[in-house]
């Protein structure tokens, strides 16, 4: 459901559907597409919590760093 409402063009619910999906799944890789759609809504707060998801799930990985640190510096 969250590709289709990512390719509708619907950030917002794309990235609502992809951070519940990763919380339940435990999964790095929907964390990082729920950070990408909430930046992308412009759902700072929401990036946020994607974000430091995707690091709890991804601990080695630079990115979920580096996505932190953008959002730290745009809000």
């Amino acid at each position: 459901m969250a590709e289709f409402a990512r390719a509708r063009g619907d950030a917002q619910l794309a990235s609502r559907l992809f951070l519940e999906s990763a919380k339940e799944i435990g999964d790095h890789r929907l964390a990082r597409s729920a950070t990408e759609s909430s930046f992308n809504a412009h759902n700072y707060p929401e990036a946020t919590e994607a974000s430091e998801l995707w690091l709890q799930l991804d601990p080695d990985s630079e990115s979920p760093h580096r996505s932190l640190a953008l959002l730290m510096i745009h809000n």
